[in-house]
């Protein structure tokens, strides 16, 4: 099944809300992400690749996509429960209040692998969430930027990495980003 994503294109800034993460940026995480166990993809729509391309490759996936103009699914930021059970998190959290984010990901207690801006963890406040609870971040760092499925035009100013609380097997890892051919 091909999973298509929407002819909608943005701006890539501090109000965009969603980017559409490229097949090719979810495999570099896949090598770390056991098979038994469930992914909560919170951001992600079904024809999202962290929901989608995930659950064709044989992981079990819960996505909980929160539209705030209609109320549909679950405000990540405010949940306290749920009725299903996961494991890990992984997805690409909006482009906006990235801190709260991994703040909201690291009081859950839970292993995650968010797909942020590089330049976001040089800001003080996800380092600082990371010494505050004494957790030691990890990094998997593509050697090339993504293109997202759903910019307006190509090249991107910034890095994206996989900021993880205990996904990966070590603290900071390097990887090569095979980028679909267009």
């Amino acid at each position: 099944m091909k999973i298509t994503q929407p002819k909608v294109f943005v701006k890539m800034d501090r109000n965009n809300i969603e980017a559409y993460t490229p097949k090719y940026a979810v495999d570099l995480i896949i090598p770390y992400l056991p098979k038994d166990k469930v992914i909560w993809a919170p951001f992600s729509k079904d024809e999202h690749n962290f929901a989608g391309y995930l659950r064709e490759r044989g992981y079990k996936v819960f996505n909980t996509h929160y539209d705030p103009e209609t109320g549909e699914g679950l405000n990540f930021l405010l949940c306290t429960n749920h009725d299903f059970h996961y494991d890990i998190i992984v997805d690409n959290p909006p482009f906006k209040n990235k801190t709260k984010y991994v703040k909201k990901a690291i009081d859950l207690g839970k292993p995650f692998a968010l797909f942020l801006p590089f330049n976001s963890f040089g800001d003080n406040g996800i380092p600082n969430l990371f010494m505050e609870n004494g957790i030691e971040p990890q990094m998997l760092i593509p050697d090339k930027r993504t293109e997202f499925g759903n910019q307006k035009q190509s090249g991107i100013s910034f890095k994206t990495v996989y900021i993880c609380r205990d996904i990966l097997p070590k603290q900071i890892i390097f990887a090569k980003l095979f980028k679909e051919p267009k």
